[in-house]
């Protein structure tokens, strides 16, 4: 793992010059979760000055594309119905849930269509039982 810590670099071009001589001449796997826009932004760069050679791979998960050069989109699907009320009800458990009232059961089925059927958005929301049920979060 490659730790750089803020006081590393000054600039964007600072940090993209470490990356790119610590990283892009290795056989690494570089794993960017979850990039927002302006961070899609600095991958995008470094991408792009990466050698054609280059061993690293890029495994980035968004909300959108990075437009870089060579991008495969794999677009991932929600749960399956049944695995999405699963997985709710380990997470409510683990939180120490584990009743749902009648009117939660016919409130989860909306909640985990809106949520797509994710799996952090449904952890998330199982998380906040203490404070919202799937009727709550719903309103």
């Amino acid at each position: 793992m490659l730790e750089l810590p803020a006081s590393a670099f000054n600039t964007l071009e600072e940090l993209l010059d470490i990356m790119r001589d610590k990283l892009l001449e290795r056989r690494v796997i570089l794993v960017f979760n979850d990039l927002d826009l302006l961070s899609s932004r600095i991958v995008s760069k470094l991408l792009s000055s990466a050698p054609q050679r280059s061993l690293t791979r890029f495994v980035i998960t968004a909300r959108g594309r990075t437009h870089a050069e060579g991008e495969t989109v794999l677009e991932l699907e929600g749960l399956t119905e049944s695995h999405a009320r699963e997985l709710y009800k380990k997470r409510a458990e683990t939180n120490g849930f584990s009743e749902l009232t009648k009117n939660d059961h016919e409130c989860l089925d909306n909640l985990l269509e809106k949520l797509d059927r994710l799996p952090l958005a449904i952890e998330l929301v199982a998380g906040r039982l203490d404070v919202l049920g799937p009727n709550d979060i719903l309103e």
